[in-house]
């Protein structure tokens, strides 16, 4: 007896909201993973007894930037920068780390499952609140007692305070959030 097959109901009344079945949606390390089998940080650059020239600045007198072969990453003394092939690929292109993953990903037909509309304007409503939180903090940490001990018995300068907003979470900004 032959089963009938369950007739495929428009994508809008679906449950799954339209997405295909049987795809495997892949983790972000399973996606770096698959870029990193397909090209590799000596593709990218010229090495010459594993260094290679600043992939920010270029030329410079000497190759500042030193590949790691057994972990399969490098860093550049002269920009301070480091990571995989997809961080050397972002510098490269002055991209962000996810504007370098999905160009790689496209390049070798790596698929990613897309995120909707709704789904990347909350993720970028959250990054906001994360920001106004840190500098809520930040400035919370400037006008309090802890700010000399932060700098005395922590040992941060001013100057990584201000650059990495260190900053002071209390009861006044939790009363605030809720």
């Amino acid at each position: 007896m032959s089963e009938k097959k369950k007739e495929e109901k428009p994508k809008m009344f679906r449950k799954d909201g339209g997405k295909p079945k049987g795809k495997k949606k892949l983790k972000f390390s399973e996606i770096i993973s698959k870029i990193e089998e397909k090209i590799t940080i000596p593709e990218l650059v010229e090495l010459s007894h594993g260094r290679a020239e600043c992939p920010e600045f270029g030329n410079t007198s000497a190759p500042s930037l030193e590949y790691f072969e057994t972990t399969s990453s490098f860093y550049c003394f002269k920009c301070q920068r480091g990571g995989n092939v997809i961080n050397l690929f972002a510098i490269q292109n002055k991209l962000t780390f996810g504007e370098a993953l999905f160009q790689l990903a496209n390049k070798f037909k790596i698929q990613i499952e897309e995120q909707s509309k709704e789904e990347v304007e909350l993720r970028e409503k959250i990054l906001k609140l994360y920001e106004i939180l840190a500098e809520m903090c930040y400035r919370n940490l400037l006008d309090s007692k802890y700010y000399q001990f932060v700098m005395e018995k922590r040992g941060f300068s001013e100057n990584v305070i201000k650059e990495y907003k260190i900053g002071y979470f209390n009861d006044s900004i939790k009363s605030y959030l809720l």
